[in-house]
């Protein structure tokens, strides 16, 4: 899904694959997700241990997130610091119909 409303849960799975053979990554002990929004702000996180191959997760929208563009983001250490070009990004879209809109983004019209 790429739509969601404020408040609701972001359930996932992941796969750590090699790019050069599409092989399971084992070498990573950790899988960092998260949730950020158009000023690359953290919204929500959480940390997967990859050793057991737990990879599915979940992660809560606020219910004061402004409507707009965020982006469900998942990464190792080793991505973040020599390939960044690994690094996984989907947009997702939030929409707050209660009202409720905190400082969680800022979208600009043009």
């Amino acid at each position: 899904r790429k739509v969601y409303a404020a408040g609701e849960k972001v359930w996932f799975k992941a796969f750590l694959v090699r790019a050069l053979n599409n092989r399971l990554d084992t070498a990573s002990k950790n899988l960092f997700v998260d949730i950020v929004n158009s000023n690359d702000k953290v919204v929500a996180q959480l940390v997967l241990n990859t050793l057991g191959l737990r990879t599915d997760g979940v992660l809560s929208l606020g219910d004061t997130l402004s409507t707009g563009y965020y982006w469900l983001r998942s990464y190792t250490r080793q991505m973040i610091h020599s390939d960044t070009a690994g690094i996984f990004l989907q947009p997702l879209y939030v929409i707050n119909l209660g009202g409720h809109e905190g400082p969680g983004n800022t979208q600009q019209e043009g």
